[in-house]
């Protein structure tokens, strides 16, 4: 019994440590497995080049997403990269993480819980700086890029941006608008002042020719009346040196 129970003891570290040494040789084998396929998926496809284009949004759901793969039909287009069919539809962040894009190229594995960028310049979809792990769904460590419908919150990110530049573009417009509206507003009150400048110059105009002409025809009658009366007197002065 004694002897049992201290084979039982010698025997169980050993089975131990031969489990935890088979464990993580299983486990590096694993990652070295993943890194040399995400790394033969990670070739460089010039043809890519000519399938981007911007996309407003991306599919929300696997539904979506099949839907349009199946309108990017990736596998028809023309390219020596890889066989047509792992020639597949994307839609991922650009390389600066500002706006979206749709994208036929060859799959990889995003690691390090980065969002999905497509990198123009090398022609490779690859990590962005951009993380997946604040979202309502978190992505796992390593993922493949065919599945970021899954991570939305990569794609939030760029609606958020978006968000915030419209309101900054509607505010500078509102802001301009105001100041037209304002600009409007003080011709129209400066048109108004001069119009009543105007009436009032051609008001006091007239008074003045009204005015000049009363004068003159009150001077003019004041001239007569001195000049009958003068007659008068001359003629009545001549009536009785006659007599």
């Amino acid at each position: 019994m004694d002897i049992f129970k201290c084979t039982s003891k010698i025997m169980y570290p050993r089975y131990t440590f031969q489990a935890d040494l088979i464990l993580h040789g299983a486990f590096v084998l694993f990652h070295m497995l993943t890194f040399i396929s995400n790394s033969t998926n990670a070739m460089t496809c010039i043809a890519s080049r000519h399938t981007v284009n911007e996309a407003k949004t991306c599919p929300r759901n696997q539904l979506e997403w099949n839907v349009r793969a199946k309108v990017y039909s990736c596998s028809s287009f023309d390219q020596r990269c890889v066989e047509p069919e792992k020639f597949l539809y994307h839609c991922v962040l650009n390389e600066n993480g500002t706006g979206l894009v749709e994208v036929c190229a060859p799959a990889k594995y995003i690691h390090g819980q980065h969002c999905a960028e497509f990198n123009s310049r090398g022609s490779i979809i690859q990590e962005s700086f951009i993380m997946c792990r604040n979202g309502s769904v978190q992505c796992p460590m390593a993922y493949r890029s065919t599945n970021t419908c899954n991570y939305q919150s990569c794609f939030d990110v760029v609606s958020r941006r978006r968000k915030i530049e419209d309101n900054a573009v509607q505010n500078s417009k509102d802001a301009d608008a105001t100041t037209t509206q304002s600009s409007i507003s003080k011709q129209h009150s400066t048109d108004g002042w001069s119009s009543l400048q105007m009436g009032l110059l051609f008001i006091s105009f007239c008074c003045g020719v009204l005015i000049t002409g009363l004068v003159w025809r009150f001077h003019l009658w004041r001239k007569t009346k001195e000049t009958t009366l003068d007659r008068n007197v001359k003629f009545s002065e001549l009536s009785m040196n006659t007599c």
